[in-house]
This record gives C-alpha cells, sequence and structure tokens, in this order.
C-alpha cells in the first residue's frame, strides 16, 4: 500500500521511506519514534505524507516497538 500511494515503488521498503514524509515532520516523526523504541512502548502520531500526485495528505500511524533476547 505505501508503495503504491507514494509512488516510491520499491525504495519505500528501505530508509526512503522518509522521502514522502512532509520535510516538517520528518525530525518529530524520529524523535517520538527513538523516544518509545528506547522507553519499549507504544506511540501514535500524526504526519503528512505526499501521495503519488504529489499532495499532502494526514495520516495517523500507531506503532509497537518489538525485541529480540
Amino acid at each position: 500500500f505505501y508503495r503504491d500511494y507514494t509512488g516510491l515503488g520499491d525504495s519505500a521498503l528501505g530508509s526512503d521511506y522518509v522521502a514522502a514524509i512532509h520535510p516538517d515532520d520528518v525530525d518529530r516523526m524520529a524523535a517520538e519514534s527513538q523516544a518509545a523504541r528506547e522507553a519499549g512502548r507504544e506511540f501514535s502520531v500524526e504526519y503528512r505524507i505526499r501521495r503519488a500526485d504529489g499532495v499532502y495528505r494526514w495520516q495517523s500511524m500507531n506503532a509497537a516497538p518489538t525485541r529480540d533476547e
């Protein structure tokens, strides 16, 4: 879905996924994600993502970090 929505293709599977995130939201998303990973807690964040047609739309993401032994 992400690849089709953003038009990034297979590059969206690696670190290029941030290419579709609005530049004003990248640092905040990274900080919230990092803090959640370090604390081992779930987090929720809203950010703008660029569709394949170039229009930014708001998206809500919920995630939970997982850890191996």
